[in-house]
């Protein structure tokens, strides 16, 4: 089950998303009515995506709260928004969201975008982990020829002398 965040100033619409989402399989961990609420409830309980209004009260709007989550904690966004002016859609793309969804809500279109994102995530997790996988792998690697150069340096050497020591003994 994929663990949901709600980023919401408006109550109704935000019980309404929380319901939607409920009675289809999410579990919607917290709703934030704010940037700065949003931002701090993702360091607390990492959900896997956030719904996020775009328009919100205080310093920080859903694009500035989205960003800095996706940036420090990986957790993308999908804008739930009245705005459709280009300039929201330019800087939603510019903070990495999964999706920009218009309202008035429309549960399907709401549902078919979430599951593309989840998805679209899952997959962003899995290339992240096997790179973390690769990076290990090739680092142990070097460390494991760089100990078998050291030990093959070593043998040089010791051969070197050993080999000196037989030039002296037949020379006397």
């Amino acid at each position: 089950m994929s663990t949901i965040m709600i980023v919401e100033d408006e109550i109704s619409i935000a019980l309404e998303l929380e319901e939607m989402l409920d009675s289809n399989g999410y579990e919607v961990i917290n709703v934030a009515t704010t940037g700065l609420e949003a931002v701090s409830i993702a360091r607390t309980h990492y959900p896997d995506l956030i719904l996020m209004d775009i328009k919100l009260p205080g310093e920080m709007d859903g694009i500035v709260a989205a960003r800095l989550i996706r940036q420090e904690l990986g957790i993308p966004s999908v804008f739930l928004t009245g705005y459709g002016r280009s300039e929201f859609v330019e800087r939603a793309k510019a903070a990495d969201s999964l999706g920009y969804i218009l309202k008035p809500l429309n549960e399907a279109q709401i549902l078919a975008t979430l599951e593309i994102a989840i998805d679209k995530s899952d997959k962003e997790k899995s290339v992240r982990e096997a790179r973390e996988q690769d990076t290990l792998a090739i680092t142990k690697s070097a460390e494991e020829l760089e100990n078998a150069e050291k030990r093959l340096y070593e043998k040089s050497e010791s051969l070197k002398k050993l080999v000196e020591s037989i030039r002296i003994l037949s020379s006397l």
